[in-house]
């Protein structure tokens, strides 16, 4: 099969697809992976899953992690997607997660299950998402950084201070800060010219 694309953006398009599509098929062969033992009654053997005990855990993608390039291309893909930037947004980890990606370009996954990741902080929802939210990196590519949530924090905890939280939100109001002066010195100045 030839196809001819003409630009990055439906290579991009068409990768997600695939990906979405390989990841669909390896969770339906999961769960019904058949053999026969005696008598003719179909024995159901489980596939390990990727993060098998691992539900609820922050993990970090490094940018030396072979299959990096095309992680970060696709959460570029999300993130120039207003709802989906506007929900990681609402999050102040979650902006510190997208800041740091920008600046260093280290992405931040959780797991909602042990089957899969999501970019950003833990948001509920997993089950009304699209399949390009949906990741699934291979286990020695990340670095698990521990849970989420419930009673041991730990991976928020690291995540937190690899984002550096508290000096990220200090930059904020004062960028917040600065803009309200900036926008006040506009009126008076309006004022002045009038």
């Amino acid at each position: 099969m030839t196809t001819t694309h003409n630009t990055k953006a439906d290579l991009l398009a068409l990768i997600s697809t695939l990906e979405a599509k390989v990841t669909q098929l390896e969770h339906a062969l999961e769960e019904t992976v058949v053999a026969k033992k005696r008598g003719g009654k179909p024995v159901i053997e489980k596939v390990a899953k990727p993060y098998a005990g691992k539900q609820g855990h922050y993990f970090m993608m490094q940018t030396s992690a072979p299959g990096y390039q095309v992680m970060a291309d696709r959460v570029v893909l999300l993130l120039e997607q207003e709802d989906f930037a506007t929900k990681i947004r609402k999050s102040q980890l979650g902006r510190a997660m997208i800041q740091q990606f920008e600046t260093t370009g280290d992405l931040f996954f959780w797991s909602p299950n042990q089957n899969d990741l999501m970019f950003g902080p833990v948001l509920p929802g997993r089950d009304k998402i699209g399949e390009a939210e949906i990741f699934v990196i291979p286990a020695t590519e990340l670095t698990d950084l521990g849970k989420a949530f419930a009673d041991d924090k730990a991976g928020k905890v690291a995540v937190e201070a690899m984002v550096n939280l508290p000096g990220f939100l200090a930059l904020e109001k004062l960028q917040k800060e600065e803009r309200k002066l900036q926008e006040k010195l506009n009126k008076l100045n309006e004022k002045s010219t009038k």
